[in-house]
């Protein structure tokens, strides 16, 4: 069918159908197109540390790797991660995404009610020297255990530590601690919260 554009324009019933048709035209040709799962799951939020080594396994950790980067985009010096479903994992990536100043400037460090075991705490005491400003520590609330307090004391034990960081406060309780290494994270801060101890 052949209908000149001076007829078109002429005609107001067939002005309102061809810009009908125009814009269905237009409007298929800028749908979304369809975008690759893989795609999706990567990472997407842009990692803050100089060198991260974030892998394809912990793709599924998108959504929180996100999440965090919003929050340590800031320079927060208070890093308030309490309940945020954190595990070993996790707080792994949380540490690797952080780069040496984004830690340096950490005065409070909260990751109460987690999921955080000793492999955990390890990754914690390892990044202890980076943390240079912090004094107070919640990690009440977590799976540490024994061991996981282990790594604590070592790397924060001013007798056999080069650490130069002295906690003020604390939290540490409800993580499964014996009592022995309860008692020797109590000497470490002006004041530490180990919770109530049972057998």
């Amino acid at each position: 069918m052949n209908i000149s554009i001076h007829k078109i324009l002429s005609n107001k019933n067939l002005l309102l159908l061809f810009l009908a048709a125009v814009s269905i035209s237009l409007s298929a040709n800028t749908m979304e197109p369809e975008i690759d799962p893989a795609y999706l799951a990567r990472p997407t939020a842009p990692l803050l540390s100089d060198n991260p080594d974030i892998s394809v396994e912990e793709a599924d950790d998108s959504a929180f790797i996100a999440r965090i980067s919003d929050i340590i985009a800031t320079a927060p010096t208070s890093l308030i991660l309490d309940s945020s479903e954190i595990n070993d994992r996790r707080l792994g990536i949380l540490l690797k995404m952080c780069s040496d100043k984004v830690l340096e400037n950490v005065v409070f460090l909260n990751l109460n009610n987690n999921t955080i075991g000793a492999e955990g705490a390890k990754y914690l005491a390892e990044a202890f020297p980076k943390f240079k400003n912090l004094k107070r520590l919640f990690i009440k609330n977590n799976k540490i255990g024994s061991s996981g307090a282990a790594y604590l004391y070592k790397a924060l034990d001013p007798l056999s530590s080069s650490c130069a960081l002295r906690l003020l406060e604390l939290e540490c309780g409800s993580n499964g601690i014996d009592i022995t290494n309860l008692g020797l994270l109590t000497g470490l801060s002006s004041y530490t919260d180990v919770g109530s101890y049972k057998q």
